[in-house]
């Protein structure tokens, strides 16, 4: 059966699963929240950073090679509910931040797994 939400906070929705980010309204929200204890570099991070999105993300596993403080709002593994706030507050009070971090990770994106980058490793790799 369904997860009960009827204890949601009033500001927080839980949509249908998609099948293309084109699905999503992202013109409707100021970053995308995502939290793990492990992972790789998450290719859902990897494609909304490509399209500008603010990221708040955990540094765990592979992501630290896409999120920074440069590029994103890295929350450290093993934080406190507290500290994944805070980064929401601190992304939500700066827009400049919003918009300088955004433009960073989506040219970062495009440098690091763009379908050039990897066939030019991939021509290095058959040398």
């Amino acid at each position: 059966s369904p997860p009960d939400l009827s204890e949601l906070p009033s500001n927080v929705t839980l949509h249908e699963p998609f099948t293309s980010y084109d699905e999503l309204p992202l013109e409707d929200v100021d970053g995308f929240f995502y939290t793990s204890d492990w992972d790789g570099v998450p290719t859902i991070l990897i494609e909304l950073g490509g399209l500008g999105m603010p990221l708040i993300a955990s540094a765990s596993g592979g992501v630290p090679e896409l999120i920074n403080d440069k590029t994103g709002w890295p929350v450290p593994v093993g934080s406190t509910v507290k500290a994944y706030a805070d980064a929401i507050k601190a992304m939500m009070a700066d827009t400049e931040q919003r918009s300088t971090r955004s433009k960073a990770l989506r040219e970062k994106v495009r440098r690091q797994h763009s379908q050039a980058s990897f066939d030019k490793k991939i021509a290095g790799l058959l040398k």
